[in-house]
C-alpha cells in the first residue's frame, strides 16, 4: 500500500513533468519564433543605421554647401524688395521715357500737319486775294450805274401812251384814205354820167358848171384830206421817232440793268470770298496759335515736371543698383542649388538622420529581448 502511494505520487509527479514539459516545449518553440523575428528585425534596424551612418556623411560632405545656399537665400531674401522696387521703378521710368517720346512724336507730328494745313490755306488765300481783286473797281461801278439807271417804268408809262398815239393817227390816216378813195370813186361815178343826168348828191340835172362845181369840191376836201393826212404822217413819223428813242433808252436802261445785275451777282461771289478770306485767316490764327503752344510744350516748360520724376526715378535706380545686382547674383546661385536638388537631398538625409536614436533604442531593446 505504501508502495502504491509512492507509485501513485511519482505517477502524479511524472504526469506533471509531463505538463511542465508539453507547456515548456510550447514557450521554447514561441521563443525560438520570437528570436527568429527579433534576428531579422536586428538585421533591419543595422540596415537603418547603416543607411544613417551613410546619410551622416553625406549631410556632412553637403552641410558647408546647403549652408551656403540657406545663407544666399536669405540674402536673397534681405535685397528681394529693393530688387522689387528696382524692378517697378525701371518699369515705370520705361514707360514715362515712352509715354515723353510719344508726347514729343505727337507734337512734332501735329506741328507738321499744321504747317501743312497752313501751307494750304495761304495759297488758299493767296487765290482768294487775287480773286477779290477787282472787288472795289466793281463796286465803283456797281454805284455809278445804279446812279445812271433810270426808272424804265415813265419810259413805258410814254411809250405807252406814245403807241395808242400812233394807233389813233393810223386808224385815222386809214379812214381819211378810205375817204378819199369814197369820194373819188363817188366823184369818178358822177363823171360817168351822161349830160343832163340826175346828180345823185343834189338831185340836179347835171350840166358842164355843175360837173366842175363838183370837181372843186372834190379837189378841196381832197386837198383838205391830204393836208390832214400829211400833218398825220408827218405827226406819225415824229411818234414814231419818239416811240424809237423810248425804245432805245428802255433797251440802254435794261441793258444797264443786266449789266449791273452781273456785276452784283460778281460782288455777291466776290463778297463770299471775302468772307471765305475772313473764315481763312480765322482757321490760319487759330492754327498758328496751335502750332505756338505745341512749339512751346515742346520745350522743356511742358515736360519739365515728368523730366523731373525721370531724374528722380533715375537717382533711386542709381541707389538700388546694387540690389538688383545682388538680386540677379543670387537669384542665379539659389536657382543653381535649386537644380542640383541639394536642399531636398540635404533635408531628406538629416530627416533621416533624426531617426538614429530611435533605432539605437530599439536595437537595444531587441538584443536585451532576444537575450531574455
Amino acid at each position: 500500500l505504501k508502495e502504491m502511494l509512492e507509485t501513485r505520487k511519482r505517477k502524479e509527479r511524472i504526469l506533471q513533468a509531463e505538463s511542465s514539459i508539453l507547456h515548456l516545449q510550447s514557450t521554447i518553440d514561441k521563443n525560438l519564433k520570437l528570436k527568429e523575428i527579433a534576428n531579422l528585425e536586428l538585421v533591419r534596424i543595422n540596415h537603418e543605421l547603416a543607411d544613417i551612418s551613410q546619410s551622416e556623411k553625406i549631410v556632412a560632405k553637403l552641410t558647408p554647401k546647403y549652408q551656403g545656399y540657406l545663407e544666399k537665400r536669405e540674402d536673397l531674401v534681405d535685397v528681394t524688395e529693393q530688387a522689387t522696387q528696382y524692378d517697378k521703378l525701371f518699369l515705370e521710368k520705361i514707360k514715362l521715357e515712352s509715354n515723353i517720346n510719344n508726347d514729343r512724336e505727337m507734337l512734332n507730328s501735329n506741328i507738321k500737319r499744321l504747317d501743312s494745313e497752313l501751307s494750304e490755306l495761304s495759297l488758299e488765300r493767296e487765290i482768294c486775294n487775287k480773286e477779290i481783286k477787282n472787288l472795289n473797281h466793281l463796286k465803283e461801278e456797281e454805284i455809278l450805274l445804279s446812279n445812271n439807271i433810270t426808272d424804265s417804268g415813265n419810259f413805258e408809262t410814254e411809250l405807252e401812251y406814245i403807241s395808242d398815239n400812233l394807233s389813233n393817227i393810223k386808224s385815222e390816216m386809214i379812214s381819211i384814205n378810205k375817204e378819199i378813195s369814197k369820194q373819188q370813186s363817188e366823184f369818178d361815178t358822177v363823171l360817168q354820167l351822161k349830160q343832163d343826168a340826175v346828180c345823185p348828191y343834189c338831185r340836179q340835172k347835171l350840166d358842164q358848171q355843175h360837173i366842175l362845181e363838183l370837181e372843186n369840191k372834190f379837189l378841196q376836201r381832197k386837198d383838205l384830206l391830204e393836208n390832214k393826212l400829211g400833218q398825220m404822217e408827218k405827226e406819225l413819223q415824229e411818234n414814231q421817232d419818239m416811240k424809237n428813242e423810248f425804245l432805245n433808252r428802255i433797251k440802254q436802261t435794261e441793258s444797264k440793268k443786266s449789266e449791273l445785275q452781273k456785276i452784283q451777282v460778281q460782288i455777291a461771289k466776290l463778297n463770299v470770298v471775302q468772307n471765305t478770306i475772313k473764315l481763312i485767316d480765322l482757321k490760319i490764327d487759330e492754327k498758328t496759335s496751335n502750332k505756338r503752344s505745341m512749339q512751346s510744350r515742346l520745350q522743356d516748360n511742358y515736360f519739365l515736371e515728368k523730366v523731373k520724376k525721370l531724374d528722380e526715378i533715375a537717382d533711386k535706380l542709381s541707389t538700388l543698383y546694387s540690389y538688383k545686382m545682388s538680386y540677379d547674383s543670387l537669384t542665379k546661385i539659389v536657382n543653381h542649388y535649386q537644380k542640383s536638388d541639394l536642399e531636398r537631398t540635404y533635408l531628406e538625409h538629416s530627416n533621416l538622420m533624426k531617426s538614429k536614436q530611435h533605432y539605437i533604442e530599439e536595437k537595444r531593446v531587441k538584443e536585451k529581448s532576444l537575450v531574455e
